[in-house]
């Protein structure tokens, strides 16, 4: 009868604990990972977030932006927002776009936000997210959900681009 040498055995057992490591550390990675995409916007990385003490000054240089609003990050909006990147970058709108978190803004900058850049035929409509708001000479012209019911599609966005004429200056 052939002896396996003790050798062989301390090196099975240190692969063992080197995969079980592998294992966990590919696990918490993965999870860490998850959680940054769940808490961030996926519009983030595409175009330019714009900070509630920013926000004044970039619509003085910039007074003709489309606002994209977002204040959870759920699998729906996830969804939306994979579609409205695609869309995007295929019409190169990328230059006419701003994200603005809604979560990290105060009900107080939501007010003044209101009543300082909504145009009159807008003033009334809440604002609820996502959503796409056309900024034209400083001020919000048009939203395009007006209401929390309505499902978010990527095909509502193409005609409200073009409604606002957006997508002429492309």
């Amino acid at each position: 009868m052939r002896t396996i040498p003790k050798k062989n055995y301390i090196f099975l057992g240190l692969l063992a604990v080197v995969t079980i490591l592998a294992v966990v550390y590919v696990s918490k990675w993965y999870r860490a990972s998850e959680n940054y995409y769940l808490e961030n916007s996926i519009m983030k990385t595409l175009v330019g977030e714009v900070k509630e003490l920013e926000f004044e000054n970039y619509v003085l240089e910039n007074p003709d932006i489309v606002i994209y609003i977002a204040k959870d990050q759920s699998k729906l909006t996830k969804k939306f927002e994979k579609k409205l990147k695609k869309y995007i970058l295929d019409e190169n709108l990328k230059s006419h776009f701003i994200y603005l978190n809604g979560k990290e803004s105060t009900d107080e900058f939501l007010t003044d936000f209101k009543k300082k850049y909504f145009m009159n035929e807008v003033q009334e409509i809440e604002i609820t997210y996502p959503n796409i708001l056309v900024v034209e000479n400083g001020k919000v012209k048009d939203i395009l959900y007006r209401t929390a019911l309505i499902e978010r599609n990527i095909k509502d966005v193409e005609p409200f681009l073009q409604r606002n004429g957006v997508l002429e200056d492309a």
